[in-house]
This record gives structure tokens, C-alpha cells and sequence, in this order.
């Protein structure tokens, strides 16, 4: 059984185990560096942003598995038809609503002698929930969102992967996401404004951010991250309180945000490294860091815009006054 290893890594942990199926050996973490994840980011269907392991469509699975020989086939398909379309495909993996507020990626292995549904988890290999469960129709039809996805392997020709399309998408959402990023910030907003935001806007960066900056090593961007997350958790937990919030009273600290894709762009580089002999064009995948690069580059230097809670006004007096402190 292969277990998550990272936040939010389900998905990834069970496409491991639908490939230990099948007899290849292979975790969460290695099938998310393969695919250049840290490096991905898009938009979602309902608005906002994605990035990190929130970044799980059988396409991206692909750029690990085609490689190796096999496809993830993926088929939506309402709540009433998912009970035959699993036990077609079995093993298949499908989200579930294991509570009200969380969908987790399982594995449908068959039924038991007494019809129920049997499941694989994909969970932390410590997390004290069982490693399987067994669900009657009735209640699998319950934890479906409508419509589900249902995903499964299939062999496909083994084929080179480029990572260039990806990144050309992912730069351009990128910055989409940096210019909405920089206007919500640049306004006082209601405690409600800001929780509204918490996932889609602020997600990406701030919290599978930090995930994907410890997968790949980067501790000082991990640290980085994490200052900023904790800026903004804690804006949420006091904005109650507050009739208005600019943002969050991020704290001023030295390394901007182009230091934070410095790291990421120089992991890129090496994560193209790790590609080399399977890309069909290794040149053009390199121009496309080279491109991400500079255009993360292109960030204002310090915190975003009034991140640290200030307007611009109060920001220019406190800059003014620190001056007059300096020249007394």
C-alpha cells in the first residue's frame, strides 16, 4: 500500500497504489516531482486559482505515466451511473465526501460477500483512520459529488513527455493570479471579503505553496512561505473583530517575493535536468523556465502592495518618520 507523503496528496498517493496494481513501484512524491507539480499553477472551474496538489487532472498524471506505458483514463458521470462504471474498472479511484468539508481521493477495489463497496484510502501512513472502508451502495451514493470523476489506468505507447505547454499555461496563470492577488490586496476588505478569498486567492502561495517548497527541499522558500502563511491566519482568526481588514498585517521581512521564485525557478531548472532524454525538445523547455523566471521576477520587491496591513498613505508617513528618526 503506498501512503501520502505531502498535504493534500491523495490523488497522487492513489494513483501510486492504481500503479502498484498494476506492478509498478512508485510514491506520491516521485510521481508529483516527475510531473514538474511545483512548478504548475491554473485556474479552477469555480473561480480562482490552483496550484500544487490541487493540480490533478489525468493530463498531468499523464506526464508521469505515458513514460512507463500506461494513461490515466478519466470518466465524469452522475452519482447513479458511478456504482457500474467502478466495478468496470476496477481498481478506479473516485473522490468522496468523507465529511462535509473534505473530498479524499480513494480506491475502489470490488465488493465484499455481502455487496458493500471496498475501498482503499490513500492516507498518512500514521493517520489513525483505517486503511480501508467499506461503504453500501446507498452510502457511496451519498459521499458523491454530482457529477464524480472516475479515474483508471489504462496502458497507452510509451511516450516521450514535454513539460513546455504546462509551464506556458502556468505562466500565464501566474500572472493572472499575481494581478488579482496585488488589486484584493491594495483595498481594506470585511473579515468575510478575506475568508471568501482565503482558498481561491490565497491558497495557491500560501499553502500548497509551502507544501510544494518542502517537496522540493527549498527550505529557506519553505520559511519564507510560511511567515506570510501565519500572517494570514492570523488576520483571519482576529478580523472578526474588525469592522475592516487591509488583508492581513503581513510583517515586513527581507526577502522579497522575487527571492521566493528565484528558489522556485532554480529547482525548475533541475527538475529539467531529471527530464533530460525523455523531453521532446529539451532546448525549449529550458527557454520556458528562462521565461518563467522572468517574468516571477517581474514581482514588486518587498510585500504585496498593502499586505502589511498599511494603505499607501500610512506606508509613506511610516516611511517619512523612520527617515526623520534617522537624520535626529
Amino acid at each position: 500500500m503506498k501512503y501520502m507523503t505531502f498535504p493534500s496528496s491523495c490523488a497522487f498517493a492513489g494513483v501510486a497504489n492504481l500503479l502498484a496494481f498494476a506492478g509498478v513501484d512508485a510514491s506520491d512524491r516521485e510521481i508529483a516531482l516527475e510531473m514538474g507539480l511545483p512548478y504548475l499553477f491554473g485556474k479552477s472551474e469555480q473561480g480562482g486559482y490552483l496550484s500544487g496538489p490541487m493540480m490533478q487532472t489525468g493530463e498531468l498524471f499523464d506526464l508521469f505515466l505515458r513514460p512507463r506505458g500506461f494513461r490515466l483514463a478519466e470518466q465524469r458521470a452522475e452519482p447513479s451511473a458511478v456504482p457500474c462504471l467502478l466495478a468496470r474498472h476496477a481498481p478506479a479511484m473516485v473522490g468522496l465526501r468523507l465529511d462535509a468539508d473534505r473530498k479524499h481521493a480513494v480506491i475502489y477495489t470490488g465488493r465484499d460477500g455481502d455487496g458493500r463497496c471496498r475501498f482503499l484510502n490513500n492516507k498518512w501512513e500514521d493517520a489513525p483512520e483505517s486503511d480501508r472502508f467499506l461503504f453500501t451502495e446507498e452510502e457511496l451514493l451519498a459521499r458523491l459529488d454530482a457529477p464524480a470523476t472516475v479515474g483508471w489506468l489504462e496502458t497507452a505507447p510509451c511516450a516521450p513527455v514535454s513539460l513546455l505547454p504546462y509551464l506556458t499555461g502556468s505562466i500565464q496563470a501566474f500572472q493572472e493570479m499575481r494581478g488579482e492577488l496585488l488589486a484584493f490586496c491594495g483595498t481594506a476588505h470585511t473579515w468575510a471579503e478575506l475568508w471568501q478569498a482565503r482558498d481561491p486567492l490565497f491558497r495557491p502561495l500560501l499553502l500548497d505553496g509551502v507544501s510544494m517548497a518542502n517537496l522540493l527541499g527549498e527550505s529557506a522558500l519553505e520559511e519564507s512561505l510560511r511567515t506570510l502563511q501565519g500572517a494570514l491566519l492570523a488576520a483571519l482568526r482576529r478580523g472578526r473583530r474588525w469592522r475592516q481588514v487591509s488583508c492581513c498585517r503581513f510583517p515586513s521581512w527581507r526577502r522579497p517575493w522575487r527571492f521566493i521564485f528565484d528558489c522556485w525557478w532554480k529547482s525548475g531548472r533541475r527538475c529539467v535536468g531529471a527530464h533530460e532524454g525523455r523531453l521532446s525538445n529539451q532546448n525549449e523547455t529550458e527557454v520556458a523556465y528562462e521565461r518563467m523566471h522572468l517574468s516571477c521576477c517581474g514581482l514588486p520587491a518587498g510585500n504585496l502592495g498593502a499586505v502589511s496591513g498599511l494603505s499607501a498613505g500610512n506606508q509613506s508617513r511610516r516611511r517619512h518618520n523612520r527617515g526623520r528618526r534617522r537624520r535626529g
